[in-house]
């Protein structure tokens, strides 16, 4: 498009995951003897750069991350809305670098989301135990599906994270645009 925006330190949080950005609209309109320059101020609503579980804190009354969601549908439904039509990095080490998958929905549980490894059925808990020697703290939190839709990509949440500079054409909630 011809919008121009500027990420910065300073962007200010409009909460439920959502930060906001300044930019800048160009554009060019012939008139009868000149061409106009139209410069006009933007701002829009990025997705935060934050490890996934910070956004799931700001669903939740207590600000803490809940050990199971399995009932709780509209938490679901608002994970799903929030990430969809965005990528997912993923990484175990922090020191290592991200991998970026797109998302493409919400699974069971680490603790009973299976895949298939080398014929056995695994689930993804006992995956992350035995190749990558890693416990999970939050086995009960569905996996994220991501990458290609015709293979099984389960991730835990806990080591997924939200890349900065994803512009999104989703509508705001009512308290982000209050914030904005």
């Amino acid at each position: 498009g011809r919008g121009l925006y500027f990420s910065s330190p300073a962007n200010p949080s409009l909460g439920e995951g959502m930060e906001l950005w300044y930019g800048l609209f160009t554009s060019a309109i012939l008139g009868r003897s000149k061409i106009y320059l139209n410069v006009d101020v933007l701002h829009k609503a990025f997705p935060s750069a934050i490890p996934l579980l910070e956004y799931v804190k700001t669903l939740t009354r207590d600000g803490r991350v809940p050990q199971d969601i399995d009932r709780d549908r509209r938490m679901q439904m608002q994970i799903k809305e929030y990430l969809s039509m965005l990528s997912v990095q993923y990484r175990i080490n922090r020191a290592d670098p991200p991998k970026t998958f797109g998302f493409n929905g919400l699974v069971d549980s680490a603790r009973r989301a299976t895949f298939d490894d080398n014929g056995r059925q695994v689930t993804v808990e006992n995956y992350f135990n035995r190749v990558k020697n890693v416990k999970l703290n939050f086995p009960n939190l569905p996996c994220l599906w991501v990458g290609s839709r015709n293979k099984k990509i389960y991730l835990p949440m806990e080591f997924c994270e939200i890349p900065a500079g994803q512009a999104t054409n989703k509508k705001c909630t009512p308290n982000c645009v209050a914030q904005i």
